[in-house]
C-alpha cells in the first residue's frame, strides 16, 4: 500500500480478495513496484508500515488486508520508541501492515518534471481556469493568462477535477466522482526532527490516517 499525500495506493496484501477491482489493485501493484525500484521515484519512498485501531464494530474492518498481523500496545510502544502507551477503546484492537509506506508527494513531483524537462518537454506554470473543448474533443486549456494547446491533456487536480470539469462544460455523471476532503494541521520540523520520526508507521483510527509525530500527536484517543 502507498500513501500519497492524502491518496492510498491499495495492493493485493493490504485488501479482502473479494472487495478489490482487479483493474486497480494491477495499476497499484504497478504503481508501488515503481516507487521502490524506479529512479526517481524510490528516492521519495519511505516504507514505514502502518498501524490500524479496528473495533469489533469499526468500518475501518473492510481496509484490514490478509496479511494485517494482530500487535499489543507493548509492540507499539517499541516501534515509535515512546514510553506511553496508547489509549485505546472497548474492544479495540491494532493491526500492523508493514507493506505500507508514503511518498514526498512534492519533492517527487519536482524531480519527475525536471527529468521531463530534460527530455525536451516544454514547462508551464500556471492556473488552469478550464479546459478548451471542441465537438467533444480536448485541445488544451485556458489559464489566467494564456491559452495552452496540446495533443493529449491529462487531468490530474484531484478533488478539484469536477470543478475544473463543470466551468469547462464537459458533463459527467453525477455519481461518477467521489471527493473527500480531509483537514490537517502542520507544523515546522527541522532536518533532526525529520530523520527522528520519518520512519514511524502512519496510524489510522476511526478518523482517518495521520502520522506518528511525537507522542502528544500519536496518543489523542482519536485523531
Amino acid at each position: 500500500m502507498l500513501v500519497l499525500r492524502s491518496s492510498i495506493l491499495r495492493c493485493r496484501d493490504s485488501m479482502d480478495e473479494a472487495s478489490y477491482d482487479k483493474d486497480y489493485v494491477a495499476f497499484a501493484e504497478k504503481a508501488m513496484s515503481m516507487w521502490e525500484k524506479t529512479a526517481p521515484y524510490c528516492s521519495f519512498f519511505h516504507r514505514t508500515s502502518w498501524v490500524q485501531v479496528i473495533g469489533e464494530n469499526s468500518d475501518r474492518g473492510v481496509m484490514k488486508g490478509p496479511k494485517d498481523r494482530l500487535i499489543s500496545t507493548q509492540e507499539l510502544v517499541r516501534m515509535i520508541g515512546s514510553h506511553k502507551s496508547p489509549k485505546l477503546g472497548s474492544g479495540e484492537k491494532l493491526w500492523l501492515n508493514e507493506a505500507v509506506g508514503y511518498v514526498d508527494s512534492a519533492l517527487a513531483l519536482e524531480a519527475v518534471a525536471e527529468e521531463a524537462s530534460k527530455l525536451g518537454v516544454k514547462r508551464e506554470t500556471e492556473d488552469v481556469t478550464k479546459l478548451i473543448v471542441k465537438e467533444g474533443v480536448c485541445l488544451g486549456v485556458e489559464a489566467d493568462n494564456c491559452r495552452i494547446f496540446a495533443n493529449t491533456t491529462i487531468i490530474a487536480a484531484g478533488p478539484w477535477t469536477p470543478g475544473l470539469l463543470q466551468s469547462s462544460n464537459v458533463e459527467v455523471p453525477t455519481d461518477f466522482f467521489t471527493v473527500a476532503g480531509v483537514g490537517v494541521a502542520t507544523m515546522p520540523l527541522n532536518e533532526a526532527e525529520v530523520r527522528e520520526i520519518e520512519s514511524m508507521p502512519i496510524l489510522v483510527t476511526e478518523s482517518g490516517a495521520s502520522y506518528c509525530i511525537y507522542e502528544i500527536q500519536l496518543y489523542l484517543t482519536k485523531i
